[in-house]
């Protein structure tokens, strides 16, 4: 081989090592880059879940403190109205004698 063909093997050699070099950098730089990504990712879906747990409880609290007020308003409005709140507690008990519950021979 003369010496202009070998030199173009070697400056062929290198373009493609350095090509191949190139290349090996730029994977190593995009898989940094998605790892980091999904490393700041999962940072973010954690606060996000954390932030949705206090935004629920918080809910929750402001929910029993809507029943509370009701009860307490109705109770009121009740007493207004004359009604008086009684202790004494009512059990009705089915029958097979009530005409409701009875069978199609009562009717």
């Amino acid at each position: 081989m003369n010496t202009a063909t070998l030199t173009k093997k070697v400056i062929h050699q290198k373009s493609i090592a350095l090509l191949l070099l190139s290349c090996a950098f730029g994977l190593v730089f995009f898989y940094m880059y998605f790892v980091s990504v999904a490393i700041v990712e999962v940072v973010v879906r954690t606060e996000i879940s954390h932030d949705i747990n206090m935004l629920s409880s918080e809910i929750s609290e402001l929910e029993s403190k809507y029943i509370k007020a009701q009860h307490k308003v109705t109770g009121d409005v009740a007493s207004l109205q004359g009604y008086k709140k009684s202790s004494a507690k009512v059990f009705i008990e089915r029958g097979g004698d009530s005409l409701v519950l009875g069978d199609r021979s009562l009717r």
